[in-house]
């Protein structure tokens, strides 16, 4: 793997895809961080046609979303997906939003899929600077006004003339239901912690325990709750007072876990 990824530059595309064929076909393959980084870098520096390098985003896909047992393999796999990403444009891209959506609304890989699909929405903006020519809101300015970004998302259609990151997540929001689908991923997730609770030795100590994907509870709930500030902090989208009821509803009525109202209380301060 370490020769491979070190002469992987000059490799021309049937070099690449028979090694890709060679370690899809082989039984003894093992999955090694790396082999994931080889895979990258051949992604990343071959040159290869748009199919090659969609073969392998979608090896690190997998990678990503189906090694949940195996976090350390899965986090690389993550990081190198997500970096392989940046050459891609966003209609090459808009595949893995819909995988990643899919993936919550099936309760498949929850918190790989969000850890992803944040990756994404920060990369749209990084991608159209490179591959698209229209004019944008200067991305230099941390002090964008929300003037200027309303005009943005004003702008956003389809494919390639989403031109940053609050118009791309608004745009899952309104056209996908993005929240809806978070909030009833949460509501699956919470009642596999219900169903489970009862397996818990020392419930002091149930935020440790991993109700469900390899993760534990702490985790879980972590993730899902700083992703929906994630998604108000990065466009115009404001949490209503609906959603906030779900949260409350299923992470303090119902939860019977203390840090679960402990991580509701400290996210609505931040939020």
């Amino acid at each position: 793997y370490n020769i491979i990824e070190e002469t992987s530059t000059p490799m021309q595309s049937h070099h690449v895809m028979q090694f890709l064929n060679k370690f899809l076909e082989s039984s003894d393959a093992i999955i090694t961080p790396e082999a994931i980084s080889c895979i990258s870098e051949m992604g990343k520096y071959s040159r290869g046609s748009p199919e090659q390098s969609k073969s392998i985003a979608d090896l690190l896909w997998r990678f990503s979303t189906g090694q949940t047992k195996y976090l350390e393999i899965s986090s690389i796999a993550i990081t190198k997906f997500c970096e392989l990403m940046k050459k891609f444009k966003y209609s090459e891209a808009k595949p893995y939003f819909i995988n990643c959506l899919d993936n919550l609304r099936n309760g498949v890989a929850s918190i790989n899929t969000i850890r992803i699909l944040r990756s994404l929405f920060r990369e749209v903006e990084y991608v159209l600077t490179h591959f698209d020519t229209r004019r944008q809101a200067d991305s230099d300015d941390e002090r964008r006004t929300k003037e200027a970004q309303d005009e943005i998302e004003q702008k956003t259609t389809e494919d390639d003339n989403i031109i940053c990151t609050s118009a791309c997540i608004r745009h899952y929001i309104d056209n996908e239901g993005l929240v809806d689908v978070l909030l009833d991923n949460l509501v699956k997730y919470s009642k596999i912690t219900q169903s489970r609770l009862g397996e818990v030795k020392e419930k002091q100590k149930a935020h440790e325990f991993v109700f469900e994907g390899g993760y534990d509870h702490k985790t879980n709930i972590t993730e899902r709750l700083e992703f929906i500030k994630f998604l108000a902090s990065h466009s115009s989208y404001t949490i209503s007072r609906k959603e906030v009821d779900v949260i409350w509803s299923l992470l303090i009525d119902e939860s019977q876990i203390d840090f679960d109202e402990e991580a509701v209380f400290k996210w609505l301060r931040e939020s």
